[in-house]
């Protein structure tokens, strides 16, 4: 293998390096998505709890279910504040993904600019060995017709 074909093959493994990252990144913005989902669906059942609560109440809610209730929106409350500590987590986690794959993107296009440099260089030195070989040709059938 030479060293172009070893700089492709460097540059086809940070791509699928790259890709992975690209697949981190998306799973990481579904997991937020989904924990945002399911805090903004908790908030709503608190909201929804809180207002029959207080509708009850206006018309006498007798004490125990009241206590029943309470500590079900409590345990709402409690949840929510769990599920915000998750967003939160799932937001760090997708900056760090978005991180990792600015970097790998980074080293991917450094690479492929290394090796379009390389291929160019090597494009040049056939042009001149191709030059120089017909130079060569033409300079062999002038000096042997005037032998």
């Amino acid at each position: 293998m030479n060293r172009t074909q070893r700089i492709k093959r460097i540059c086809q493994l940070q791509r699928l390096c790259e890709n992975g990252a690209v697949a981190s990144m998306k799973n990481a913005r579904q997991k937020l998505s989904g924990a945002r989902q399911l805090h903004s669906e908790l908030e709503k059942h608190h909201n929804n709890y809180w207002a029959r609560l207080h509708e009850q109440e206006q018309k006498g809610l007798n004490s125990l279910l009241w206590r029943g209730q309470r500590q079900f929106i409590r345990a709402l409350e409690n949840a929510i504040e769990q599920q915000m500590a998750q967003v939160q987590m799932d937001h760090q986690e997708l900056h760090l993904t978005e991180s990792e794959w600015r970097q790998k993107h980074a080293e991917t296009l450094a690479s492929e600019a290394f090796l379009q440099r390389v291929l160019e260089r090597e494009l040049r030195k056939e042009d001149k060995r191709e030059s120089r070989a017909i130079d060569d040709l033409v300079a062999s059938r002038h000096g042997g017709g005037t032998q």
